[in-house]
């Protein structure tokens, strides 16, 4: 397993890709590990976490594994666990778990994320109702 503990950039460097950067960096060198089967973090801040969301984000879409032309029009609740349902099959959780090293949790957080942006791309009113 390999965990990361804390990141720090320095304030003039920030919002310049440079944690990008490294996230990057920490992803290729343990997705290429054979011996790393998880990648975690140490009580993560938010801006880390938005970093990791996106950079998981990335590995999930690029990958293929999840079929994100699949999920339904939400127009309420059901859809939502329908598509739940749909791209958190038993299937697609073991193979970005092994492939891509993404921690159980983490990755139904990934998928609400997923959904949340769908929602958001039909109508910008609707988180509001549902959320």
């Amino acid at each position: 397993r390999h965990r990361i503990s804390q990141v720090f950039i320095l304030p003039t460097y920030q919002k310049s890709g440079h944690g990008k950067e490294l996230i990057d960096t920490i992803y290729n060198i343990s997705l290429n590990d054979p011996r790393c089967f998880e990648i975690t973090t140490e009580i993560p801040s938010f801006e880390y976490q938005c970093l990791r969301d996106f950079k998981e984000l990335e590995l999930i879409l690029n990958s293929k594994i999840i079929d994100i032309s699949l999920m339904k029009k939400v127009i309420n609740k059901t859809e939502i666990e329908e598509n739940k349902a749909l791209l958190l099959t038993k299937e697609n959780v073991r193979k970005i778990k092994e492939q891509l090293k993404i921690p159980g949790h983490q990755i139904e957080r990934l998928i609400n994320i997923l959904i949340y942006h769908k929602i958001q791309s039909q109508n910008e009113d609707m988180p509001k109702a549902y959320f």
